[in-house]
């Protein structure tokens, strides 16, 4: 099908050049430009299919012009072997040396509420000091839940970049936890996710009740273990071992800058 659009729009634009030419009009010379970009797109579209990184390219022009396009996020942080609840009791005044606003707006002995400088809210929840509490190693650890947020495309790298990742590391420097784990989960309306087509370019949304793509990465776990992104027909989740991994996976992903090989290699497991 490339190959048909390909010559389609050579004829095309040889015939138009013959029109005009023999026949020069600006009626004539709208007309034809009107149909030499309806006959680029097709072949543009087409060869999207076949080139990952044009396809890319071309969604972030379309996000570009319509920056204001917003998507669902929410993410957890867990922090495990935590010294001691003294450190999840401190965590207020620890916080509020860093450079972000910070508001305690609830709290109880296992659980504190804070708005981050007017636009985030998190829950951190401390397990630990019982059996019903602790992991199943009987470690202490902190849970960092946020509540669900919506970011435009325009603000996505703002919003990883100056709060998000800041955020996580100031409170992994302030735990000093033996191992973490991070988790960004995104929600896009579905017809404007764009890793959509990327796995069913050849088949109609409606033919598609739903669909699991599971992308096993090289990270920079301590533990040896895989960075994990899983893409579903409108969500997209992120699971890496460091902050430095999040990080580049959170931003490859979210402002549509993937390796492309990751995302058709072998290895991938799609359910």
């Amino acid at each position: 099908m490339l190959f048909v659009y390909l010559v389609l729009l050579i004829l095309y634009i040889s015939c138009s050049i013959i029109l005009i030419i023999t026949n020069f009009s600006y009626p004539t010379l709208i007309t034809q430009i009107v149909g030499f970009v309806a006959v680029s797109r097709l072949f543009l579209q087409e060869l999207s299919k076949k080139y990952l990184p044009l396809y890319f390219w071309i969604e972030r022009q379309k996000l570009r012009f319509f920056s204001d396009t917003t998507s669902k996020w929410w993410f957890q942080a867990r922090y495990d072997g935590v010294e001691s609840k003294a450190i999840f009791d401190n965590l207020e005044s620890k916080l509020k040396n860093s450079k972000f606003k910070i508001k305690l707006v609830g709290q109880n002995n296992r659980e504190k509420n804070f708005e981050i400088d007017d636009t985030l809210f998190i829950s951190v929840v401390y397990s630990g000091g019982d059996s019903f509490s602790n992991d199943i190693n009987g470690e202490s650890y902190i849970d960092i839940i946020s509540k669900t947020i919506e970011v435009s495309y325009g603000h996505a790298k703002e919003k990883l970049e100056k709060q998000i990742e800041p955020l996580l590391m100031s409170l992994n420097d302030i735990i000093k936890p033996e191992r973490r784990s991070f988790e960004l989960n995104v929600e896009f309306v579905r017809k404007l996710n764009p890793f959509f087509n990327v796995y069913i370019a050849n088949l109609s949304p409606s033919q598609i009740e739903d669909f699991r793509v599971v992308l096993h990465v090289d990270g920079n776990s301590p533990n040896g273990l895989k960075d994990i992104v899983v893409i579903s027909s409108n969500k997209l989740r992120i699971t890496a071992e460091s902050t430095n991994s999040f990080k580049k996976l959170a931003q490859d992903f979210i402002l549509l800058t993937p390796d492309t090989r990751l995302l058709i290699g072998d290895k991938n497991e799609i359910l």
